[in-house]
């Protein structure tokens, strides 16, 4: 499905496509790191795509909405309005389709980090037995308990099996398109090791236990972030809306408030608690070192 929606978007936007396509060549490393399997033009192509879908729907969501709002004469006169809702639309969907990549590689990255102190330890334990490199990744990529690094071992597993790679070439190339820093040493420190002839299950069991160093450390901080997140969101959620119903009860016995109190009241509860709520929850949710 995705591969023909690809193919009829590039008939569409190739041209416009092959302009865009040097603005945007870092996305081509992303969509490898987010394990995005599409071509950068073809990608491109989508997002545009997307975009000029998105432009319609904006055009008729601006037409309806001021049609029941403003008399006829003067939506005529707000024509350029409908215009600028279209662009608009455009605009912000392509970025969306520009930041996915990173946010996809990220994903990847943190799944990577997650699981790899445990991973680690167990491709210690297993090169211990004196079996190859090569099973050690295929190995690994039956667990499907390590989530990202099991599925970095299938690839290397496969690049040696169909592909006819040896081993060292496998993890170089699993260590160019890596979002991961402490994966990418990992598999360069390997790669050495193999090729100079040295101590794999020594290298591994040191790297095992600075790896779960790592991961201690990430706990650590991540908790200490929790705390202070927690401390501004009672901050922000109690001690501000306790204080903005008090101080919109004074005002409006006052006389000082024109609007409706319970107006006020319903949008805070309805309307802005929920979006400073799940705000926090992104914020949590992308800070976390726990996939």
């Amino acid at each position: 499905m995705l591969g023909r929606l690809a193919r009829i978007s590039y008939t569409v936007f190739g041209p416009a496509v092959e302009l865009l396509v040097p603005s945007f060549e870092t996305i081509r490393l992303e969509l490898k790191r987010g394990q995005l399997n599409i071509l950068l033009e073809e990608y491109l192509s989508i997002a545009m795509m997307a975009g000029t879908i998105a432009s319609l729907f904006g055009l008729v969501a601006a037409n309806v909405i001021l049609s029941a709002l403003l008399p006829l004469y003067t939506k005529f006169m707000l024509i350029p309005l409908f215009f600028l809702a279209a662009a608009a639309s455009f605009i912000l969907t392509f970025l969306l389709f520009i930041i996915y990549p990173s946010v996809a590689a990220d994903s990847v990255k943190r799944g990577v980090e997650t699981n790899l102190p445990f991973a680690v330890i167990y491709m210690a334990t297993v090169s211990g037995s004196g079996i190859p490199p090569y099973m050690i990744f295929k190995l690994l990529s039956e667990f499907k308990e390590y989530g990202e690094i099991s599925k970095e071992a299938r690839n290397i597993t496969a690049e040696t099996e169909f592909f006819g790679k040896d081993i060292n070439e496998a993890m170089r190339r699993a260590a160019e398109r890596t979002p991961s820093k402490d994966f990418k040493e990992l598999l360069w420190g390997m790669n050495t090791i193999i090729e100079e002839g040295g101590d794999l299950r020594k290298f591994l069991a040191e790297n095992a236990e600075l790896q779960m160093h790592i991961y201690k450390r990430r706990i650590d901080e991540y908790a200490q972030r929790l705390s202070l997140y927690l401390e501004i969101y009672l901050t922000i959620v109690v001690v501000g809306s306790i204080l903005f119903i008090i101080m919109g009860a004074i005002m409006n016995s006052m006389g000082g408030l024109e609007i409706d109190l319970m107006f006020l009241q319903r949008l805070m509860v309805y309307l802005v608690l929920p979006m400073i709520t799940v705000v926090f929850i992104v914020m949590i949710k992308t800070s976390s070192p726990l996939t």
